[in-house]
């Protein structure tokens, strides 16, 4: 069985490079290994081997023709050949099992001036364990590989360039934190990153006394008299995911941690429902400096119910505030005294990826496995290319300003944030499948988070739609941890443009056979693990677990199905 496809590499740091490899998200080998030998012919019919470029750094890049993620980053290879190849720099781009056609036809349409090797047999790829296109591997100059990269890159960008050029000669480039530490961000780009450091302080402070004109409509928290003016909001918010944060889930879990380690409760509702006075307790300070939680005074348990309500983003102190408006202004439509709620404060951080960032991304120190964050998602935008096209989370969560946030759990969604692609061929008795997934939609990994997996299948079945013993091929894109969180099993999810693809075959040995092919997305198979193994050691929260597990185990849905006569 052959499964190419795309996952995010890990990345570490150490030394004056540390923060570029980390930059790129790139996997550094602490300590060096050993680069394997290997020998294979260009497009002309010439030998390359490794050992011929002992003394200069070697860019290997593992791709194909047919990859998307590929054709994707070629182009900035290419730039960086260019750029370096009188420095030191050879850039060696090693094709799968394509014919020497294909692929000077490829390098001939982009062109690419680096030499192309022809992997027939796979072999090399083999000894250099790729099993996702494009893996790209940095070889030193004493033949040891120094790092590597799974998945797309612009390798035209800055922090590519800087890192080669490190790597030819260590006083060439400066490190990354340097020069970041010089880049901050000025005008209205400052006035937006200082508003969000004031908006996002969880949680969220008490409202306080509301002024004194406001009548209980203006004064209420509840996203219900919210929706007495904003009805459209009101009604999209009802049905999403923010309106369940408090879901069995979480509050079968609070309820015995609130007793048991109230810190870590009161840290997973920063998120889930931040407001003060959604918080049962809060922490205070003793006398000799360690922390002491008590029950809060403004605590509303009607409110906590209720999750991530429209006042966690939208009220300070009583104050509103939203985005500009359609038409980009940001003056109010009166004298503020005399608006509803003293009226609205404009800012276009609203309309920002980094107003989302909060709850969806760790930061740098945050808890991560093998190198990656947990929570990644806001930094796996960043790096795409959806990023530097200006396209902001709010642009696929919230079209058109509705406050849906569909994702994962929608089909449409998921169906809208890939391409699928099932290809077949019959010779005698043998039919051969290729399917092939592409994230061609969404701007971060597919899927990102670990909880959700997507599962893809080929078998034969037959004429009852029975599958035929021994012809099941599967495959899995995920990050995959144990309940406990000790380490990273594996991690197959696809990065923006990128693709995976299952080529399987199979003998035909009767007539009225079908090959069938399906993918269906899990998304909460993590969490049907982890409520599986809660109820067993619940005490009060038993009842609300079992419900959260019941609505994980209904949560699966097909993205893709399709049979083929065989």
């Amino acid at each position: 069985m052959t499964l190419l496809g795309i996952v995010l590499g890990a990345f570490g740091s150490a030394g004056a490079s540390g923060d570029l490899f980390k930059t790129l998200q790139m996997e550094r080998f602490t300590p060096p290994r050993r680069a394997k030998p290997f020998a294979l012919p260009t497009l002309e019919g010439k030998t390359v081997r490794l050992a011929d470029f002992r003394g200069k750094v070697v860019f290997l890049n593992f791709w194909a023709t047919w990859c998307p993620a590929c054709r994707e980053e070629m182009p900035s290879m290419e730039r960086l050949h260019r750029e370096f190849k009188d420095r030191g720099l050879v850039v060696l781009a090693v094709d799968l099992e394509e014919s020497g056609d294909a692929v000077a036809k490829f390098m001939k349409e982009f062109g690419l001036t680096f030499p192309a090797l022809l992997d027939r047999d796979g072999r090399v790829r083999d000894s250099y364990a790729v099993r996702f296109i494009p893996t790209t591997y940095l070889v030193g100059k004493d033949g040891e590989l120094l790092g590597r990269v799974i998945g797309p890159k612009d390798w035209a960008s800055d922090p590519a360039r800087r890192l080669v050029a490190w790597l030819l000669d260590p006083a060439a480039a400066p490190p990354l934190a340097r020069v970041q530490s010089q880049a901050k961000p000025t005008g209205a780009e400052k006035a937006v990153a200082e508003f969000l450091e004031r908006h996002w302080r969880v949680p969220i402070p008490a409202q306080g006394k509301p002024p004194g004109r406001f009548t209980a409509l203006e004064a209420s928290l509840d996203p219900q008299s919210c929706g007495t003016c904003h009805p459209a909001q009101y009604a999209d918010w009802e049905t999403s995911l923010h309106a369940k944060a408090m879901g069995p889930g979480l509050m079968g879990q609070l309820v015995d941690m609130m007793r048991s380690d109230p810190a870590s409760a009161l840290d997973c509702q920063r998120c889930h429902s931040p407001l003060a006075e959604q918080q049962e307790k809060v922490q205070r300070t003793r006398s000799d400096g360690d922390p002491v939680f008590v029950p809060n005074s403004v605590f509303d348990r009607s409110l906590q119910r209720k999750g991530l309500v429209c006042a966690a983003c939208h009220v300070r102190k009583w104050e509103r505030f939203g985005p500009p408006r359609r038409d980009g202004s940001l003056e109010s439509g009166g004298p503020r005294d005399r608006l509803p709620h003293n009226g609205v404060t404009r800012t276009p951080a609203f309309l920002r990826s980094e107003f989302c960032q909060g709850c969806h991304q760790f930061p740098a120190d945050g808890f991560a496995l093998n190198g990656k964050l947990l929570e990644n998602t806001y930094e796996e935008w960043k790096a795409s290319p959806y990023a530097r096209d200006g396209v902001q989370c709010q642009d696929c969560h919230m079209p058109d300003r509705r406050h849906l946030w569909r994702g994962i759990h929608d089909p449409e969604m998921v169906k809208n944030g890939v391409t699928i692609d099932l290809k077949t061929s019959r010779e005698g008795d043998r039919v051969r499948a290729t399917l092939a997934i592409t994230n061609s939609g969404a701007g971060h990994y597919f899927p990102t988070y670990l909880t959700p997996k997507v599962f893809l299948s080929m078998d034969l079945v037959d004429a009852e739609r029975r599958s035929v013993q021994g012809t099941l091929r599967e495959a899995v894109l995920g990050r995959d941890v144990p309940l406990d969180l000790s380490r990273e099993l594996y991690d197959t999810r696809l990065a923006p443009k990128a693709s995976f693809t299952m080529k399987e075959s199979w003998r035909v040995d009767r007539p009225g056979l079908r090959l069938r092919a399906r993918v269906v997305v899990e998304p909460d198979h993590f969490y049907a693990r982890f409520f599986e193994a809660s109820v067993r050691q619940a005490e009060r929260g038993k009842a609300q677990l079992r419900e959260a597990l019941r609505e994980a185990r209904r949560s699966p849905f097909t993205i893709f199905s399709r049979e083929v006569p065989l």
